[in-house]
């Protein structure tokens, strides 16, 4: 779950001085309400291409980017972090992590642009694959407003979703993937909604609760290059549980390396930023303007925005989820769509269960396809996420047939 910062509606290519405010929401100076004004301006962008100025964290897939990307996820799996293994799959060429894809466009998870002053929160994303990534691919990615929905009842203020679809190709024009990403805007009344996180105290472990832990942690085995058999996918199957934590700094420090971070920049660049933007800095406890993204590992700043520890990005559970899925697939599975709603924080501490199950087993045209239900939870037992993804599996060899 991440906030984020929000962008000039006049004029993309500018980005609006920001304030921190309750539940770690990072918004542009302004009244916090939806005008009708506001939000006609707003409106007028759909369909129409979103551009900024803020350069993506990739802009091809190399061998380095897939090992980061593994270590900042933590997903052990050889076919990310063994280049020569890597090979050794169906396709064609050294593969990559599909949910890479986030680390190719600042507009990936969304965009939460206009409505000056309004909260925006990364709330899911939902992404279809045409084909694996691959080493080489250069990716362009394009972002369209699709829509900006109302929503009504949840809280005491206004409240919408905005609404982004983004496109990837290749170097070559070929289409790679496209999904959407929406982001939550909601007006000071709703953003009161965070008051609901409250109760959530930091974890706190025995060595025994962490070797129980740790014990799914160490069992945890992809399924590698063995293949998975739709023939032999059985529905209401459940798939194996993928864990994630205890959260630590280090683990939101490591992904923020690897998925470029929001806007966090160091020593003459931060300067030049913050000349040009200084709403995105809050003053620390030294007295020295830092970054809102701290928020993410910097307790005391989290405490002064509504939470009780620092949190987990968006990007990084949409990851771990994706995680789950290809450790059940196998290496010569593909990844055809993977959708991811964010429902509750994950604190600094909290331990993430990644868990799901066959919901269908059938033919999409020729592939054979397998629809599941995914969802995680924290150590609360509380739905953190839910979602749902589709993967296609090869069918098994007529000589390897049973009976």
């Amino acid at each position: 779950m991440r906030f984020l910062r929000t962008e000039s509606s006049t004029n993309h290519e500018r980005t609006c001085d920001r304030i921190p405010t309750r539940g770690g929401a990072v918004t542009t100076a302004g009244s916090g309400i939806i005008t009708p004004e506001a939000l006609e301006k707003l409106r007028a962008l759909v369909g129409t291409e979103l551009k900024i100025n803020a350069l993506p964290h990739l802009t091809e897939v190399t061998e380095d980017a897939i090992r980061h990307w593994a270590y900042g996820i933590g997903d052990r799996n050889p076919l990310w972090t063994d280049a020569e293994g890597g090979h050794n799959t169906r396709f064609e060429g050294r593969i990559a992590p599909s949910t890479m894809i986030l680390c190719f466009s600042r507009l990936a998870t969304g965009y939460a642009g206009g409505l000056p002053g309004v909260h925006g929160l990364y709330a899911g994303s939902d992404y279809t694959w045409d084909r694996q990534l691959k080493v080489g691919d250069r990716l362009n990615p394009t972002a369209i407003l699709e829509d900006v929905v109302e929503k009504e009842g949840r809280y005491s203020g206004r409240a919408l979703d905005q609404i982004a679809r983004i496109t990837f190709h290749r170097q070559d024009g070929e289409r790679l993937a496209t999904g959407t990403s929406w982001v939550f805007r909601m007006e000071s009344g709703a953003a009161r909604s965070a008051g609901k996180h409250d109760e959530m105290e930091p974890a706190a472990y025995t060595q025994e609760d962490l070797e129980r832990i740790w014990a799914v942690v160490d069992a945890e085995e992809p399924r590698g290059d063995k293949p998975r058999y739709w023939d032999d996918v059985v529905e209401e199957d459940l798939i194996p549980d993928v864990v994630k934590g205890p959260l630590t700094i280090s683990d939101n420090v490591m992904f923020a390396m690897a998925w470029g971070g929001a806007f966090v920049r160091a020593h003459g660049f931060a300067r030049d930023y913050y000349r040009k933007h200084p709403g995105v800095f809050a003053v620390n406890d030294q007295g020295v303007p830092d970054f809102n993204e701290r928020v993410h590992w910097d307790r005391e700043f989290a405490q002064s925005v509504g939470l009780k520890h620092g949190y987990d990005y968006g990007g990084q559970r949409f990851a771990w989820m994706g995680h789950l899925v290809t450790n059940w697939m196998g290496d010569r599975g593909f990844l055809r769509r993977l959708r991811v709603e964010f429902r509750r924080f994950n604190l600094i501490g909290d331990t993430t269960w990644c868990q799901g199950r066959v919901v269908r087993k059938y033919l999409d045209g020729e592939e054979p396809a397998v629809d599941l239900e995914i969802w995680s939870k924290d150590q609360r037992g509380v739905i953190t996420t839910k979602g749902l993804a589709t993967v296609y599996l090869e069918r098994r060899p007529p000589a390897d047939e049973k009976g």
